[in-house]
Formats: C-alpha cells, sequence, structure tokens
C-alpha cells in the first residue's frame, strides 16, 4: 500500500500510513519527516515500482521488512535494498522509519543487490 499510494500520489493514504513521527534516510542522502515526504509526493511523481526479495519479520507491535526496489526502465535500472520499520498504534500498522541504500563492491563499483539474496 505505501509503494502504491507514493507512485499514484494518494496523498490520503500516505497521512494514513505514515506515523506522525515518520523518518525517511534515502539512497541519495536526502532526508524526510511526514510532512515534507507527502509534499515530495505531492509534487515528484515516481514511475512504477517492483519490489523483490521481501522478507518480513515481526516482534510484538513492531515489524521489519526488507527487499530490493527499482524502477524498471530501458534507459536505467537502478536496483537498491530498502528497510522500512511499521510499528502498530491503536490497532493499526504504520510506516515509522524507512531508508534506501545502493549496493557497491569493494572498488566501489555499484551492484546489483539481488546477487546479495543469491550468495
Amino acid at each position: 500500500a505505501f509503494v502504491e499510494a507514493r507512485v499514484h500520489q494518494d496523498l490520503l493514504t500516505l497521512d494514513r500510513i505514515l506515523a506522525d513521527n515518520f523518518f525517511e534516510a534515502t539512497q541519495n542522502r536526502t532526508r524526510y519527516d511526514k510532512l515534507a515526504y507527502i509534499d515530495i509526493s505531492r509534487h515528484n511523481p515516481i514511475p512504477e515500482q517492483v519490489t523483490t526479495h521481501v522478507n518480513v519479520r515481526v516482534s510484538g507491535d513492531v515489524a521489519f521488512v526488507d527487499g530490493v526496489q527499482y524502477a524498471p526502465s530501458k534507459d536505467l535500472e537502478t536496483k537498491y535494498l530498502f528497510m522500512r520499520t511499521y510499528v502498530k498504534r491503536q490497532g493499526r500498522w504504520q510506516l515509522l522509519m524507512c531508508s534506501q541504500s545502493y549496493v557497491y563492491d569493494e572498488n566501489l563499483k555499484l551492484l546489483d543487490p539481488e546477487r546479495l539474496y543469491h550468495e
């Protein structure tokens, strides 16, 4: 629901899904709180996203979701790892924190993060 809401610029759904103290750190070293994230979503659409290798770990009222995400493109298909932390508050799950990162080898060459799931 989170990625779909972002792709389709569904600001009401984002407002409901994101915790009031939401924080994001992107692969480009940009940081957003909830208000900034909703504002950037309003003005900057993103393409459809493909998500693979999703893992979910739940511990009480906290859930951790990680995997690989990318926007398919004929020009550039850069993939990155993501980690999202959800918290259950008042009976519903909200996104508290998310981060993305590119994966590099020892020579700082960008790697396909899906390799990490096959080794």
